[in-house]
């Protein structure tokens, strides 16, 4: 892992796979699910969809939880295999321990996905995941669950209460939910309208993404923020304070 984010060490992408490989080697289920990862992906390694499925399926073979949530995710996402929402559901399941497997669970109850639509039981999941687990992924969820009113009423603080929640988290999730409860003190969107603590919310989460980049671990889905950025300037610019617009890192 330190190789792969860079760490204390100099970034090597294929260091980190041949690392990942003698773990895999070893029994490690960790390493073996990292190593899917860099298949999955092209990291250190050209990308392998046939065989990020083949371990997917060794740690099902070896009862690994992540096996089992990467085996949900792929057949209920037609992520490198057809859809399956039947096996996907199944697996779900079986990694309903793990962070991941109880969000996919929790989302074939929210939607009936192989399983009878249950939103009530599939907003209990999400908000008992949030208590086991406290990662953004399942605040994420909560959230979602109260601004669309799923299994749950609708309830813009609750909102605001989580993002805000996500704040504190550790630095590689900090970033994303800093753009978005940035965006909502703005807006005033489920919480008291503060444009000045809005606008240093959003900066610290443009700063966190930029220290992250170069460790891969911002996704593409986290550009949300600078997209945040821009939509406020242009729909409010003369409350975007001077010195940000002329430099938002200085």
């Amino acid at each position: 892992m330190l190789y792969k984010n860079g760490l204390g060490v100099e970034r090597c992408d294929l260091t980190a796979k041949n690392l990942f490989q003698y773990g895999t080697d070893a029994g490690v289920p960790a390493a073996m699910s990292e190593l899917r990862r860099c298949y999955d992906e092209g990291i250190g390694v050209e990308r392998d969809p046939i065989k990020a499925v083949e371990f997917v399926k060794r740690g099902v073979a070896g009862n690994d939880p992540m096996g089992y949530a990467i085996c949900a995710y792929y057949n209920l996402h037609g992520h490198n295999v057809a859809v399956n929402t039947s096996l996907g559901f199944k697996m779900a399941k079986k990694a309903s321990k793990n962070n991941l497997g109880l969000n996919n669970l929790a989302k074939c109850y929210a939607h009936g996905i192989g399983v009878q639509r249950d939103p009530l039981k599939a907003f209990k999941l999400l908000t008992e995941n949030v208590e086991v687990h406290k990662d953004g992924f399942s605040i994420l969820a909560v959230a979602e669950s109260y601004e669309e009113g799923m299994g749950v009423q609708a309830n813009l603080g609750k909102v605001a209460e989580l993002y805000k929640r996500g704040t504190e988290l550790t630095a590689w999730q900090r970033p994303y939910f800093q753009g978005y409860y940035g965006l909502r003190l703005i807006r005033g969107i489920g919480v008291a309208q503060d444009r000045i603590s809005g606008w240093k919310m959003i900066r610290r989460s443009i700063q966190g993404n930029m220290l992250l980049a170069g460790t891969q671990k911002v996704s593409a889905t986290d550009l949300v923020t600078v997209s945040s950025l821009i939509w406020c300037m242009l729909c409010d610019a003369t409350n975007v304070p001077h010195k940000w617009r002329v430099g938002l890192m200085e």
